[in-house]
């Protein structure tokens, strides 16, 4: 079951947990806020810490700002808190070979917890998010893509409440995590007070 108060009922955000970089989109996510149709009453989360003073003025002074909301870094019953109250989770990493093979925490984060994805097209999560029927894939350099998909997912709710469930079934079947799930989820938070990581 999805955490927190009910799928239609929640407000418009999309959350993006984790290191606020360059190299994991935090720029694309900020101008995809510009875009953003105003009578869609939408904004942006962002749940981490700016890995340098200079991007966190850069992106404040972007339009897409107005529509973001910077949570700072959060505790795992935040973290909770913070995926039960959102409509998507956003994982749009850059194409860099280190990315490119991983399986990110907090796309299994997002789907653990009932919420669609809006994902980077690289093909390992082409694979994860095609068959499980869960998201959208986006070109994680063009802005326009992620606000699209952003829009799309907004103004179809119950498709998107179905991705998401269709992502926490598959993530406690498909990938037969439920209890591995939570133990590397754990550990990966006992990771983040080093990094800064949510």
């Amino acid at each position: 079951t999805q955490l927190g108060e009910p799928y239609a009922q929640r407000a418009n955000v999309a959350l993006y947990l984790g290191g606020l970089e360059r190299q994991r989109g935090v720029t694309e996510m900020v101008r995809a806020a510009a875009l953003l149709l105003a009578d869609l009453d939408a904004h942006l989360q962002l749940a981490g810490k700016f890995e340098s003073a200079d991007l966190e003025r850069e992106l404040r002074a972007h339009p897409g700002w107005g529509r973001a909301q910077h949570l700072g870094w959060l505790s795992r019953e935040e973290v909770n808190e913070a995926l039960s109250r959102a409509r998507l989770g956003l994982v749009v990493l850059h194409a860099l070979p280190k990315f490119l093979p991983s399986y990110p925490v907090k796309l299994f984060e997002y789907m653990a917890a009932g919420l669609p994805v809006v994902a980077s097209d690289f093909p390992l999560w082409r694979r994860i998010v095609g068959e499980a029927e869960c998201g959208l894939l986006v070109d994680p350099a063009k802005p326009e893509e992620v606000a699209d998909a952003v829009i799309w997912l907004l103004t179809h709710p119950a498709e998107a409440e179905a991705m998401g469930k269709r992502g926490q079934r598959a993530v406690y079947t498909r990938y037969a995590w439920s209890r591995e799930a939570e133990k590397l989820v754990a550990f990966y938070h006992q990771l983040a007070p080093a990094s800064q990581e949510v």
